[in-house]
């Protein structure tokens, strides 16, 4: 899993690994679509 300063530098998702195109998944290291899920599970 990376961490969400790799996810930042490498705009990838840190759960997924899919690349992240949004501004603001890309700042949380994070796509939207599992950063919905973690919210859920959480």
């Amino acid at each position: 899993m990376q961490t969400t300063l790799e996810g930042k530098t490498i705009g990838r998702c840190r759960v997924c690994g899919r690349t992240l195109t949004d501004p603001e998944s890309v700042a949380l290291g994070i796509g939207p679509v599992c950063r919905q899920r973690e919210v859920k599970y959480a």
